[in-house]
């Protein structure tokens, strides 16, 4: 649900500024309209704020060995030794030491997948420049996406829900199609190609993200979350550099690089959801 109304909200916004523009023939009050959903979420930020200023009543109870942990831990000594030991322990835990096994293994099969996945600047440029659309539909297409990214946010958070983490192994499959669609001389294999990309980044900056919280405990979950976005945003910049070049050099060897890297995706997942594995680190803990 927060994804889709995120999405909801890129979808309708350059729709409503482009047709501000239309009518008016002026961009400043485009631009002016655009503060209004923003000061609508600061009230509602404010608002609840108001009625819920202590969140933690949504969580989970503390469980005794965490209290434990928090309670019994050494004060940081004023010695420069233990200041140091203090250091190390802070980096430690804002890199992820300690986190599970299957949370990097799972970071790792993310972060093929996000770096696999074409941008749509590369997308763009490649309708606009190789004729596919008119420079004035890819907005339109855009916001397609956007919609797209919506609806794929609802239906794999539902299936996640009812079927459990199988559901992402639809992700490698439209990273696969990206490509395959968007880069051809056909506008409508041209236009399925932004919708897979759509729905990928949909359930990319969702679903994919509940499993998250599935592998780490609650005391450590802010770290994780941290850390896997860490990961993702140093796979898409590399992932897009990549899409770049080659795409002016060799399209074929993009498409294969990208199928390539699904496979790897969807083994890493496998290795993630294994079940021995699964047991394995539960009786190590």
């Amino acid at each position: 649900m927060h994804k889709f109304l995120d999405e909801l909200g890129a979808l309708s916004g350059p729709l409503v500024v482009a047709a501000v523009i239309a009518a008016t023939t002026l961009i400043a009050p485009a631009m002016a309209w655009l503060a209004v959903p923003g000061a609508v979420a600061i009230a509602i930020l404010v608002y609840l704020q108001i009625r819920v200023p202590d969140t933690s009543v949504f969580g989970e109870p503390d469980t005794p060995a965490s209290t434990a942990d928090v309670t019994t831990a050494p004060p940081p000594s004023p010695q420069g030794r233990g200041m140091a030991r203090a250091a190390q322990r802070w980096w430690g835990e804002t890199l992820g030491v300690g986190l599970p096994p299957r949370f990097f293994l799972f970071a790792a099969c993310a972060a093929l997948a996000t770096g696999g996945l074409v941008t749509f600047g590369v997308i763009s440029f490649h309708l606009v420049t190789a004729a596919v659309l008119p420079l004035a539909a890819v907005p339109v297409l855009y916001a397609a996406g956007q919609g797209a990214s919506a609806l794929a946010a609802l239906a794999t958070g539902h299936g996640y829900d009812r079927w459990g983490a199988r559901v992402l192994y639809v992700l490698p499959v439209l990273v696969t199609l990206v490509p395959l669609l968007a880069f051809t001389r056909s506008a409508w294999l041209a236009v399925l190609g932004v919708l897979a990309w759509g729905a990928a980044n949909g359930l990319q900056d969702s679903t994919v993200k509940a499993l998250v919280a599935d592998l780490v405990g609650k005391e450590r979950r802010a770290t994780a979350y941290g850390v896997f976005a860490a990961i993702q945003g140093g796979a898409a910049i590399g992932g897009g550099a990549l899409a770049g070049g080659l795409y002016v050099t060799s399209l074929p060897l993009l498409v294969a690089i990208i199928a390539a890297s699904q496979v790897g995706t969807a083994l890493l997942l496998h290795r993630t959801l294994d079940r021995r594995r699964v047991r394995a680190d539960s009786a190590a803990h």
